[in-house]
């Protein structure tokens, strides 16, 4: 797997609340950006109930559960490297 290496906490923050629209459409998340690494990581925290209609977020560590679990590629798609 390969690792995203973003500049800045600014721009790491920018991308994991980019994913978090992605992967989480019409749930609440938070976005933890942490520096205390040799790298620049994000913990996302989903809400498990839509604001939308009430239903419960799934994601159990599958693919066929969602799609994006496990594949960086939304993520490095949504990095700038300069």
């Amino acid at each position: 797997m390969e690792t995203i290496q973003c500049d800045t906490t600014k721009i790491a923050n920018q991308i994991g609340q980019d994913l978090a629209k992605e992967i989480a459409k019409s749930y609440e998340a938070v976005i933890y950006t942490y520096t205390d690494k040799e790298h620049i990581y994000n913990h996302i925290v989903i809400n498990a109930v839509s604001y939308e209609d009430s239903r419960k977020y799934h994601a159990h560590g599958t693919v066929e559960s969602n799609p994006y679990f496990g594949d960086v590629s939304h993520a490095q798609s949504l990095c700038v490297f300069l």
